[in-house]
Parts: C-alpha cells; sequence; structure tokens
C-alpha cells in the first residue's frame, strides 16, 4: 500500500469556500453574522418545505399547505427584522 493512497480530507475543498471570489466574507461582512446565520437557516427551511413537497431524496411527501406557507413568510420577514 502507496504512503499516498489515502483518500484526501475535504477540508481543502470546502476551505476553498472562503477564498473564492464569491464567498469571500468580503461580500458578506456588511450584512453581520446575525442576518447571515438567519438567511442560511430560512434557505435551509425553504428548501426542506421544497424538498418535501416533491418527495425529494425518498422523503416521504408533505404537501405545502397555508401553515408551511405562513412559517417560510415569517421566516422571510423574520431575516428582515433582523436586517433592519
Amino acid at each position: 500500500m502507496k504512503a499516498n493512497s489515502h483518500p484526501r480530507p475535504i477540508g481543502g475543498s470546502v476551505s476553498c469556500l472562503s477564498s473564492c471570489r464569491f464567498w469571500g466574507w468580503h461580500r458578506w461582512r456588511h450584512l453581520g453574522a446575525a442576518t447571515v446565520v438567519a438567511l442560511l437557516v430560512t434557505g435551509q427551511m425553504l428548501g426542506s418545505i421544497v424538498f418535501d413537497h416533491y418527495g425529494l431524496f425518498g422523503l416521504m411527501q408533505h404537501p405545502i399547505d397555508l401553515s408551511r406557507l405562513t412559517g417560510a413568510l415569517l421566516l422571510i420577514f423574520g431575516v428582515v427584522l433582523i436586517r433592519h
């Protein structure tokens, strides 16, 4: 077995995100930590609602209803409140 035959850790690939132009913090710094975290959580929740609605990745389908839509809108409103 060669010394270099071990799989490479993903740390090098992930650390590239901080140095890439799009992901660099210089573009996000003006938003503040609370807004960035709120945007991440809101994006994940909206994505999960879409995944549930279409049953992606083998999930059970849960259609978008009024309560889920209201929750998503409240998350978006929360980001607006945090930002201003």
